[in-house]
């Protein structure tokens, strides 16, 4: 919250401070443009404020910051003929070894993508991703268990962010429950899911209740509902799986 005050407080006093100075009419243009759009980027952190929404929402703040700097302290450094020399060399070298470094790391991505040893075949929606072994062979533990109790007439309900990893492959989707974080679970909030959940048929559900494996955004409190209100049976891999009430 004190970032985003701090960038709101910032950027009203660039835009009183700066475009009383004596800039050229298409710097002070500029200055505007990306003053109104990091005021308005800042509404990106909210309902959920932490680190990720923070960044996304201060991205053209620190651009504008950047455009700042170069107008009032760097302009002044790196003007003549000399410099500009400089500049263009060290422009063109990063952008040859960054071309290097990325055609070296495209030719290794493609011949392990084709070798025999790649973990995901061309039929997976997540071919051409790099994963470890071990999330592969989790993936496909509970997609076959989400089938297996699928053929004996129980549904499947992933009570976490990791849902759409099984969901993807399987073609499914839970709506909120694939991603129960607080600002997706709409206008009726935590007591929506609760009443899903209560409503719930011949189902199963998954639940991480390890905090090593929870995300911050997931409810706590539903956490604890599905732990003091439906019984245990059993688990798979990182989930504790309970059952419906009916």
């Amino acid at each position: 919250m004190y970032v985003i005050i701090s960038v709101l407080f910032a950027t009203i006093s660039f835009i009183i401070t700066f475009l009383k100075m004596p800039l050229k009419e298409d710097e002070k243009k500029i200055i505007r443009i990306l003053s109104v759009i990091s005021l308005f980027m800042t509404l990106i952190a909210y309902p959920i404020v932490n680190r990720a929404h923070a960044l996304i929402g201060n991205m053209v703040f620190m651009i504008l910051i950047s455009y700042l700097l170069e107008i009032l302290i760097f302009r002044e450094f790196i003007s003549g003929r000399k410099v500009e020399k400089i500049k263009k060399i060290t422009l063109l070298t990063i952008l040859t070894i960054t071309t290097i470094i990325c055609m070296i790391n495209n030719i290794a991505f493609i011949i392990r993508i084709n070798s025999d040893t790649y973990y995901f075949d061309k039929e997976s929606p997540y071919y051409g991703s790099v994963a470890e072994k071990e999330v592969v062979q989790e993936i496909d533990n509970i997609c076959e268990y989400i089938r297996k109790e699928n053929q004996k007439g129980n549904d499947v309900k992933i009570i976490s962010c990791y849902s759409n990893l099984y969901m993807n492959v399987l073609n499914k989707n839970n709506g909120m429950m694939d991603l129960p974080f607080y600002g997706n679970l709409g206008k009726n909030g935590v007591e929506g899911l609760k009443s899903e959940l209560n409503n719930l048929e011949h189902t199963k559900i998954l639940l991480v209740e390890k905090e090593d494996y929870r995300h911050m955004q997931e409810s706590e409190e539903i956490k604890e509902f599905i732990v003091e209100n439906f019984e245990r049976d059993g688990e798979i891999e990182k989930f504790s799986v309970f059952n419906s009430k009916k």
